[in-house]
């Protein structure tokens, strides 16, 4: 019985259990279903406010007008209402709308500050809306902003049949989109049956015992202060983990790499592209235009090679000095994308459409008016046209590849480091092709701009202005906040150099730049791939005329051009104008700014040419180059009297040899590392060689005054710390577009070809200048007490800008 009881009793403890589940389930559900209700009336109960409250103010604004009372007028609203839009593109627009009758007008009217007819949309008739009357709803139209930019108004105007009525207006700023396929984006890889990819795959492997690596002694690694404070500590702070002995200094230098060190083997690798004519055959199903290109087989050899060399060559420097001590990620790691690639001919040039704009016809005057939305700085000259009708390309499609290397790097640190080259070449004449090469001023001259002072180009001026104004647009701002040219374009040069814009890619669409990274922005703001198409590149992209070359040089170049006719004279008067003293202290001394240490010079013995020198030139030059170097030599036998210089046709024959070169090594790393010459350069000399090399990838001003910089070291004149004037200075803050020699530098070149004099007791002696002679020779023959520059001035020695003064005593034996 009683267990009767306790079984039935379990029975109904279940039951009642299970009807408390199904009801809270039932009430949960039932609650839910309330909260979505209340929301619904919260809505419709905030949409009546408003709505309320819109009928209560234009009921006062009709009341404060007359004295009849008036229903309230329509409640409007309009979606956008302000903000930012592109001219020459639909844009949808929404009104929404409430009568507190039957509605008896609705319309919107566009206004533009630069079209002189309006634009009236009639909205009526109204669509029935779900109550069965067009009292309230919403109603879509779109138009299509024209003009140029500037301001555009639209006004809304809604009345019933009790003749209430409400105008509502919005103001928008209107401007030139980017064109199609334009903006920062990273471009994709083509992949292409003639496009290939190889690997280049470098290991570095360290052996032996910790001293071999670096030191000359077991002693000396164990006394060694990072041996000691950094690799000890850390390995015996790993050895106390383990409960492990510490070990000594000695005991540590002992021991093997493989036991003792973090990293001992280091891996970079590099994928880059490899051409072949081979596989058209195999792949013809699967892509169009899979013709016969066997004819480009010798051409693609010689693009393969030029790419391994530069692949091999970053490889090479990179890992060349890894050793005991680097850092365990230490690596580098190359990756390729070919953005561009054609390879068959076709009748007509690239067909440019400019479905951003309507107002064609290349002209300036609207750039000052609008100066706050500046645009693309450009109207195309038709709405559609090939561009060998209006540009300077060939009638004939042009025939290309193309490749963007992005290589990273890591050392050490917060994060690695991004490097991006590109490589192109026109297939036609298997050229490597280069930004200068391929843009123009030709047409902007014609419609008569000028060079300004200090500007290389117009083109790269106006380039940079539609970069930045495409950033701007992709950024969803006006054109013209991302200013990197300053306005006006055609007056000066822009923020950045050739050097940050050189990185560029030729494809269908037009022209991608990859900038490096902190050249626009902090590395958390990344670094921007920017497409600009045809439409924008029209009237500044040429194509093929490689061999052109203009001979021009620029005023004032080696110096200046009023000094040219008398400047053997004018260099007499200059040498003795000067200080003697001034002229030997500059002549065996040079100025270098160290991180951490600021201004300092150095003493050195004098370094010039002694006897007759001649130069030629190699690799990359032009025309211009070969005019640069030519007037160079004889301004410089014009200055000291004689001729002492002069140019060789042929190269084996010349005695100083000038390279214009690319440096395969100019990157991120090498360039803080300074692993060799030209990575940490644009162009060095060197006495022991005998060789000057410049960048060929420099262009313009800079360019020129790289090579003539150079040149100045190989006759013998050194850095000098001047602000604002020197060709020689290498100052920081100085002006890199001066070309030309200042008069402390061309008295300094007279005084390194002439005599120094020394006056005895019956008579004066004199000698002429050699190389190797040093300061304290040099005071001592002409009578002068050897001295230093007063610590005042700090180390600002320029004579062109500032007297200079010396502190009484020797200079010191260590050069410093």
């Amino acid at each position: 019985m009683f267990k009767e009881f306790i079984k039935d009793r379990d029975v109904l403890i279940i039951s009642i259990v299970i009807l408390f589940a199904i009801a809270f389930q039932v009430v949960s559900s039932e609650i839910e279903g309330y909260k979505e209700i209340n929301a619904e009336l919260l809505e419709d109960l905030k949409y009546e406010e408003t709505k309320a409250s819109a009928y209560l103010h234009a009921f006062e604004d009709q009341k404060n007008k007359n004295d009849n009372p008036l229903l309230p007028g329509p409640v409007l609203n309009i979606t956008p209402c302000g903000g930012d839009i592109a001219l020459y593109q639909n844009l949808d627009y929404v009104i929404n709308y409430d009568f507190p009758t039957k509605p008896k007008k609705l319309s919107i009217t566009f206004s533009h500050e630069t079209v002189k007819q309006d634009s009236i949309i009639n909205l009526m008739p109204l669509e029935l809306n779900e109550k069965g009357n067009t009292n309230y709803g919403e109603v879509l139209t779109s138009y299509l902003a024209v003009g140029e930019q500037g301001i555009l108004n639209a006004e809304i105007y809604a009345e019933d049949y009790d003749g209430s009525f409400t105008l509502t207006s919005c103001k928008y700023n209107t401007y030139l989109d980017n064109h199609e396929y334009e903006g920062d984006y990273k471009r994709d890889h083509i992949r292409s049956p003639y496009v290939g990819d190889g690997y280049a795959n470098v290991t570095v492997e360290i052996e032996g015992k910790i001293w071999e690596q670096e030191w000359d002694s077991l002693e000396e690694c164990a006394e060694d202060e990072w041996i000691i404070e950094w690799e000890l500590e850390s390995y015996n702070n790993y050895r106390k983990n383990e409960s492990e002995k510490e070990l000594t200094a000695v005991e540590f230098c002992s021991g093997s790499v493989t036991d003792m060190a973090e990293a001992y083997i280091w891996g970079s690798t590099f994928r880059y592209p490899v051409l072949t004519t081979e596989n058209s055959a195999n792949w013809s199903e699967m892509y169009d235009n899979s013709g016969d290109i066997s004819y480009l087989s010798t051409c693609f050899d010689t693009i393969n090679a030029d790419i391994e060399r530069y692949v091999s060559t970053s490889l090479d420097t990179f890992t060349k000095d890894i050793g005991y001590g680097y850092h365990w990620a230490y690596s580098l790691q190359g990756d390729f994308r070919t953005v561009g690639l054609s390879l068959h001919s076709s009748t007509n040039s690239t067909y440019v459409t400019t479905d951003s704009h309507t107002d064609f016809g290349y002209k300036d005057s609207r750039f000052k008016k609008y100066q706050n939305y500046i645009g693309n700085r450009n109207t195309p000259p038709e709405e559609s046209f090939y561009l060998h009708e209006y540009g300077m390309v060939p009638d004939e499609g042009i025939k290309y590849v193309s490749f963007i290397f992005e290589v990273h790097t890591f050392t050490g640190g917060n994060h690695g480091m991004y490097n991006y080259t590109t490589l192109n070449y026109d297939l036609n004449t298997c050229k490597k092709i280069t930004l200068k090469d391929i843009m123009s001023d030709e047409i902007l001259f014609a419609q008569g701009y000028e060079l300004q002072n200090g500007q290389d180009s117009l083109w790269m001026s106006l380039l940079s202005a539609r970069l930045g104004d495409i950033l701007s647009v992709d950024q969803g701002e006006l054109p013209g906040t991302t200013e990197w040219t300053p306005v006006p374009w055609y007056k000066s040069a822009p923020n950045y150099s050739y050097s940050n814009l050189k990185a560029v890619s030729i494809h269908d669409e037009g022209l991608t730049f990859s900038f490096q990274p902190y050249v626009t922005g902090c590395w958390a703001c990344g670094w921007p791939e920017i497409t600009i198409g045809w439409a924008n590149l029209w009237d500044i992209f040429t194509w093929g005329d490689w061999e052109v070359d203009d001979p021009t040089l620029y005023p004032n170049t080696v110096v200046q051009d009023v000094q040219l006719e008398n400047i053997g004279e004018l260099a007499t008067k200059l040498s003795n104008s000067y200080e003697l003293q001034d002229l030997i202290f500059s002549s065996t001394h040079f100025y270098h700014y160290q991180l951490g240490k600021g201004d300092q010079y150095f003493e050195t013995s004098l370094e010039k040419q002694d006897g007759a020198i001649s130069y030629g030139l190699s690799g990359n030059f032009t025309v211009k180059d070969v005019f640069v170097v030519k007037k160079f030599i004889n301004v410089i036998n014009s200055i000291i009297g004689f001729d002492n210089f002069s140019y060789s046709e042929s190269i084996s024959d010349a005695d100083i040899q000038i390279n214009l070169g690319t440096c395969l090594t100019k990157n991120a790393w090498n360039s803080i590392l300074e692993t060799d010459l030209c990575s940490s350069a644009n162009g060095y000399f060197s006495s022991e060689d005998m060789i000057v090399w410049v960048d060929s990838d420099l262009y313009g001003l800079n360019r020129d005054r790289v090579l003539i910089h150079e040149l100045g070291h190989s006759i013998g004149l050194n850095h000098s710390a001047c602000q604002t004037t020197g060709l020689m200075s290498s100052h920081s803050n100085r002006d890199q577009s001066i070309i030309s020699f200042s008069n402390f530098e061309i008295a300094q070149i007279k005084f390194l070809y002439s005599q120094i004099h020394s006056v005895g007791n019956i008579e004066t002696f004199s000698k002429d200048l050699e190389s190797g002679i040093t300061y304290n020779e040099m005071t001592s023959y002409t009578d002068l007490e050897a001295k230093e520059l007063d610590s005042t001035m700090n180390n600002q020695f320029c004579p062109d800008e500032k007297s200079t003064v010396y502190e009484e005593g020797e200079n010191k034996d260590d050069n410093s």
